[in-house]
């Protein structure tokens, strides 16, 4: 038979221990703190805290003298612990409420600290928000840290306002800046009012700060306007190298700013084209409007078959069989082999920048200076020279007008094995074409009719975009996509034209065409 349990004991015996106590029976510890003397039991606090189990079985001064001293903690704060000890309750004040946990957390009663957070998670205010920040991170308190950041999203306008942001020390400005990630335009604005704010409140201690808040500020939420008429003509801003060189790695122009010094290597916006006659590299300004002289290609680069892209701040061009980068005012050889051909195209892919050819893919790892290629098979079909490329997520998709053609395989890095993926035919002739993606989708222009097709995962057919046609477009268009389309001629440097992107936006229910004359092969090498 099992034994049967009273509920009401554990209550009774901590009532009773806790009447002794008051009492001052059977007391053998005093603690001291303060003014203030305090009765208690050593089996109590033993039973209670590892600390407490600790300093009393071990051959202390504590032990041995059966006083225990606090110096530097008040009375009060030493009675709250030791009646929470006693009976498991607790009167909540915000009063030198940092004390508390300090002193909960200093006797390992762990509950009590939990009470005392969830206690403050429930009162954040803009007076204590920045203190209560600080204790969530000295005791890492995720409950509290989460409290702070849903307040901070529902005050932070009126906080920027308020007296206690200009008080706060740069490391817990910064952290309180790092709870608004990702939350979107408004609030990355906020975050910059919030810095200049508080940098200008004390420009003669702050202005060294300033380089570490800017860099919280996540310049892809802004719009180019704001960035403009805010952050390139701001002073601080121009003054830093760091700050500019983080507009440049976000591709933000910085000519509406006439004070900008450009350093060395600090390539502008995104939109790249060279000129083979003059090996002249042109940038665009969308802000301007205007292509302006970057650099010119150095000899033993040939222009037969030459592509050029640009990715944070650096000019990689490709000439069907090297690789080469620009950074830093030098050019530098990243790879080269034997096989030469008369078309190449290169794109940005996740990590790697890959370099497509008639006869091999070459992918080179950013950052890593690794490089991996294959020939294409002789008696694989081969693709025409006048295909166009894409790359989404970590496919690269080849678009040829060739009928009937199987693209240029693909292999996975690691193992070096060739792998295709065929998918339907386009249902109009994009020789001498464009690709692009945007938005988890892959679309093609043609040329020749100017029409726009998308590629719908679900049906894996090729889909008209309904009344859209570039009449503009011309034969080997490049695509860029920041805040429009735009659609640029490569020789000739000239804005075709631009497309608000909702024009991409197909309703679900439109009918697949019937396939015609081009052919599309995904080329897969994940890791």
């Amino acid at each position: 038979m099992s034994p049967k349990e009273c509920s009401l004991h554990p209550r009774s015996m901590l009532d009773s221990m806790n009447a002794l106590r008051e009492e001052e029976e059977f007391c053998d510890i005093t603690f001291v703190a303060g003014q203030d003397e305090i009765k208690v039991h050593k089996f109590v606090l033993i039973a209670a805290s590892e600390y407490f189990r600790a300093m009393f079985s071990n051959d202390t001064k504590e032990s041995k003298t059966g006083i225990v001293s606090f110096p530097d903690t008040s009375g009060d704060v030493v009675k709250q612990c030791i009646n929470f000890i006693y009976t498991g309750k607790v009167d909540f004040t915000l009063d030198r409420i940092t004390d508390f946990i300090k002193t909960s957390d200093i006797f390992c009663l762990h509950d009590l600290t939990d009470l005392y957070v969830e206690f403050l998670s429930e009162n954040v205010t803009m007076e204590n928000v920045a203190e209560m920040l600080s204790v969530a991170l000295l005791y890492q308190k995720k409950l509290l840290i989460t409290s702070i950041q849903i307040f901070f999203q529902e005050n932070l306008n009126a906080f920027i306002e308020s007296p206690e942001l200009k008080s706060l020390s740069k490391d817990i400005l910064l952290y309180l800046l790092s709870l608004v990630e990702n939350w979107g335009k408004k609030y990355e604005t906020l975050k910059w009012n919030a810095v200049m704010t508080w940098v200008k409140h004390d420009m003669l201690r702050r202005k060294d700060a300033f380089d570490d808040c800017f860099q919280s500020i996540d310049l892809a939420f802004l719009t180019r306007q704001f960035i403009s008429e805010n952050i390139i003509c701001e002073a601080l801003v121009t003054d830093s190298k760091k700050c500019l060189q983080k507009i440049v790695s976000h591709d933000y122009a910085l000519e509406k700013c006439s004070k900008v010094p450009l350093a060395c290597g600090q390539q502008m916006t995104g939109i790249i084209s060279c000129d083979t006659k003059s090996r002249t590299v042109y940038r665009y300004s969308q802000i301007e409007d205007k292509w302006s002289v970057f650099t010119r290609l150095p000899p033993g680069i040939s222009t037969k078959c030459l592509d050029v892209v640009e990715h944070k701040g650096i000019i990689y061009v490709t000439t069907g069989n090297a690789v080469f980068s620009y950074s830093e005012l030098k050019w530098k050889k990243l790879y080269e082999n034997d096989l030469e051909d008369e078309y190449n195209r290169c794109i940005i892919c996740g990590k790697y920048i890959a370099m497509v050819t008639r006869r091999q893919v070459v992918l080179y790892e950013l950052g890593v200076g690794t490089s991996s290629s294959i020939e294409i098979k002789r008696n694989a079909p081969c693709i025409s020279n006048k295909f166009a490329i894409t790359s989404m997520e970590e496919c690269i998709y080849v678009i040829d007008a060739v009928p009937g053609c199987v693209n240029t395989r693909a292999f996975q890095i690691n193992l070096r094995t060739m792998q295709s993926i065929q998918i339907s035919k386009i249902p109009i002739s994009v020789a001498e074409g464009s690709a692009f993606r945007y938005n988890g989708t892959v679309y093609a222009i043609s040329n020749h009719s100017k029409e726009v097709v998308f590629h719908d995962d679900i049906t894996k057919q090729w889909k008209f975009v309904p009344g859209l046609r570039i009449e503009k477009y011309n034969a080997g268009c490049k695509i860029h996509i920041t805040d429009k389309l735009y659609i640029y001629d490569k020789q000739l440097r000239t804005k075709i034209a631009t497309v608000e992107l909702d024009k991409f936006l197909v309703s679900e229910d439109e009918q697949p065409p019937s396939p015609k004359d081009a052919s599309v092969c995904c080329m897969s090498f994940s890791k």
